[in-house]
């Protein structure tokens, strides 16, 4: 027996078939959107004046590395960071995988390690 799988794009306002997906934050929320070209033009049109009177943001990430921090500086960010989020959930805090770990969780892991360090 043979199968046909249809995938639709569709438009997330009215259920037509969408043109594409826009990504946009508010906030410092970012959201996703798929739209017609309808919609598009109208999505364009409400926020046109803000986007000429905006300034574009850099990522953090390209904003690390103009400032100097390289790859190996940010990967071994990275470690540290899967380092300490190991260690927590361990000893009963609660981290996310990803995003920030918060100041009382980071300095708890350092003083651990200074606890260690002065014992051992």
């Amino acid at each position: 027996m043979a199968q046909k799988v249809v995938r639709e794009f569709i438009d997330d306002i009215d259920g037509s078939p969408a043109e594409r997906t826009f990504t946009f934050a508010v906030d410092g929320v970012a959201y996703e959107i798929d739209l017609s070209s309808d919609n598009i033009a109208e999505f364009k049109s409400a926020i046109g004046g803000f986007i000429e009177s905006a300034r574009k943001v850099k990522t953090a990430s390209s904003s690390q590395r103009q400032r100097g921090a390289s790859t190996t500086d940010l990967r071994q960010r990275r470690e540290r960071l899967n380092e300490v989020r190991e260690w927590a959930r361990k000893n009963g805090y609660s981290v996310s995988d990803r995003g920030r770990v918060s100041a009382e969780v980071l300095a708890a892991f350092d003083n651990r390690n200074s606890a260690t360090a002065a014992t051992g």
